[in-house]
């Protein structure tokens, strides 16, 4: 499927993943990831094989978002690895296989992580899929962090804001 400038698709095969949730508002975002992130290396740490130790396009990191954030209800984020061995649930972990899909995605910088580019990011995606695709509903819009965002230069590749998607029929 073609996409305009700057907006690209791929196929994302069915993926085993490790997650922690929470309810949050908007300005809680960051710390639960921070925190959710790492537990997550924790809990995989702790199990030799299960996921490579560096985030990259193969083995990377998810945040998911199961709403839009407003100043009157929090929304459901998860923070999530990729597993590359299976596990079982532990604790405030949950383990849990993620369907193959379409996505359509933008490359972001670490410098356009920040408001308000990731916001525009995302409704840059919105928009697209609207218009030439339909979203699905059974899998949230993402952020999938490719590489370590603490450790990368403000002008290297780190995430990508994707909206799962199916072709219209």
């Amino acid at each position: 499927m073609d996409a305009p400038t700057g907006i690209e698709t791929r196929y994302v095969p069915e993926r085993r993943l490790a997650s922690v949730r929470g309810e949050l508002f908007q300005p809680e975002v960051a710390a639960f990831l921070e925190r959710g992130f790492t537990l997550l290396f924790e809990f995989t740490n702790a199990h030799p094989g299960l996921r490579s130790r560096h985030t990259t396009l193969e083995s990377p990191t998810y945040a998911l978002y199961y709403g839009t954030f407003g100043f009157d209800a929090p929304t459901l984020v998860e923070a999530c690895v990729v597993l590359d061995g299976d596990v079982e649930p532990h604790g405030d972990i949950a383990v849990r296989t993620e369907p193959a899909h379409w996505e359509a995605y933008v490359p972001l910088t670490k410098r356009r992580l920040a408001l308000p580019a990731l916001t525009a990011a995302y409704d840059e995606l919105g928009e697209w899929v609207s218009r030439s695709a339909r979203m699905l509903t059974s899998i949230p819009p993402r952020e999938v962090y490719i590489a370590d965002v603490m450790g990368a230069g403000a002008d290297d590749h780190v995430c990508d804001v994707a909206f799962p998607f199916e072709q219209r029929r």
